[in-house]
């Protein structure tokens, strides 16, 4: 039994050996520009993002009051040419219009 546990600790000397023989990386210099970079093109991005929701909604609010105004400009059309209509009818019976309105 004593065999086995002198290999396994000759292999931790040798893996620790290996490990203190490792040189230290040196970083790139240019890392922390790079960084901050990408952080500013981020909030620009976000930015745009968020001047592109604004024009959208506005887009919406205009293409809404558009569609409430033909609306508006379309029911008050049927409705004079309803009064036209009711005009016509009553001046072809000699009736006051005002009064057919009137129950």
């Amino acid at each position: 039994m004593d065999k086995p546990r002198q290999d396994i600790e000759a292999e931790i000397e040798r893996t620790l050996s290996t490990a203190e023989d490792i040189e230290r990386v040196s970083g790139n210099p240019f890392l922390y520009t790079r960084i901050q970079e990408r952080m500013r093109q981020g909030e620009a991005r976000s930015t745009h993002r968020k001047g592109a929701v604004w024009s959208l909604a506005f887009a919406i609010l205009l293409l809404l009051i558009n569609i409430s105004s033909a609306v508006a400009y379309y029911q008050k059309s049927v409705r004079a040419d309803q009064a036209a209509g009711i005009e016509a009818i009553a001046s072809e019976y000699g009736l006051d219009a005002q009064e057919s309105w009137e129950y």
